[in-house]
């Protein structure tokens, strides 16, 4: 079963009422695909994004790329190996083999980037909607999300197109046809919805609700 992702820009009489049902969630207003229209700023509404958050992840956030690097690699390390040492040597000799490099994850600054695509916080604090998704879905109130918002905002093309590696992302089994194009057909098109949901967040002052179901 595939995981996918949803957001959504909330307004207060909303929120509560996610809060009080979440099953409510789902009947929000969908995002339109198409970003030249123009959207009631003051409504709510909800992006899908399938299974591309992963994709992004990978793509826009250092953290998130040596986290998927790692989670490779433990497919290719031997699960009777015991003791922290050891496992590291495992792993390491296993990243190295994908002409990656060890990285200490515990070490890795949270990155604002993956906290908006993942909705994940340092040490998950912080609000959330119970039974809402896998776990609980993360609530991002209006000054947080004007902070996400900027880090999403300087993501720059020319160094995600740099980043754009279909060989590795097949390596990884990060899903899709590997293709170069790709990268203009749905990476880039899904970043930009994003962006402008957390963006219309913003100017209207919502809460942002992270779903990944």
């Amino acid at each position: 079963m595939s995981v996918v992702a949803y957001y959504a820009r909330v307004n207060d009489t909303d929120l509560n009422a996610v809060k009080s049902d979440p099953e409510k969630f789902w009947g929000l207003n969908e995002m339109s695909w198409d970003l030249t229209k123009t959207a009631d700023i003051g409504t709510s509404e909800c992006l899908y994004v399938d299974k591309d958050w992963q994709v992004l992840s990978w793509l826009c956030s250092e953290t998130g790329r040596a986290e998927e690097r790692h989670q490779a690699a433990l497919m290719g390390v031997d699960p009777s190996i015991r003791g922290v040492d050891a496992l590291k040597a495992a792993l390491s000799q296993q990243l190295e083999s994908m002409g990656c490099k060890y990285v200490d994850l515990d070490g890795l600054p949270q990155d604002p980037v993956l906290t908006a695509i993942q909705g994940r916080r340092e040490g998950d604090a912080g609000p959330t909607i119970a039974d809402l998704g896998l776990g609980a879905a993360a609530v991002f109130d209006p000054n947080e999300v004007k902070r996400l918002a900027a880090a999403l905002n300087d993501l720059d093309e020319a160094w995600l197109r740099g980043r754009f590696d279909v060989a590795e992302m097949e390596a990884l089994c990060m899903g899709g046809d590997y293709e170069a194009t790709e990268l203009d057909e749905f990476y880039l098109p899904q970043l930009k919805r994003l962006q402008t949901l957390y963006n219309r967040a913003v100017n209207a002052r919502q809460h942002v609700v992270v779903v990944i179901s």
